[in-house]
């Protein structure tokens, strides 16, 4: 179950963030910049998800959450999310999962584990090879902490 609650708030994560980044963008509340109200809205949510996962199910569920965010798991949602659910003025640029992801055009992700292990500029393109494994890995990571918690 607590492995579930994870998966769940990553999920939630992430469409709290396809639908406030889309929304906050045609409004003009999204500058691209690390400081600005969409960010500090985003970093609460995040809070708020990790604080009810480890209130309600431990410190595992709350540490996975948070692996998973940290190796691009809710972005990859995003992209997902993007591709399915085709609202905002679909297609628009960039793209969703096909184009950016598959297409090797993802330059924000310089904030992940594997983006800071790299030290690379942080426009350089992180492929899809990097992303995925960096995702498999995360997974790797809270599957055996899982295990041997």
């Amino acid at each position: 179950m607590e492995l579930f609650a994870s998966f769940t708030g990553i999920i939630i994560f992430s469409l709290y963030d396809y639908f406030g980044f889309h929304i906050s963008h045609k409004k003009g509340w999204e500058d691209f910049t690390p400081i600005n109200p969409y960010r500090i809205s985003q970093l609460i949510v995040q809070l708020i998800i990790t604080a009810f996962l480890f209130i309600f199910y431990g410190w595992f569920s709350a540490l996975a959450f948070n692996i998973l965010w940290w190796t691009w798991w809710a972005d990859l949602l995003f992209y997902l999310w993007y591709d399915l659910l085709r609202v905002f003025g679909y297609p628009r640029k960039p793209g969703g999962f096909k184009e950016q992801v598959i297409g090797n055009k993802v330059t924000w992700a310089y904030w992940t584990a594997w983006g800071f292990l790299r030290r690379k500029h942080k426009h350089t393109v992180m492929t899809r090879k990097e992303i995925f494994v960096q995702a498999l890995i995360g997974l790797i990571v809270v599957c055996i902490i899982y295990f041997i918690k």
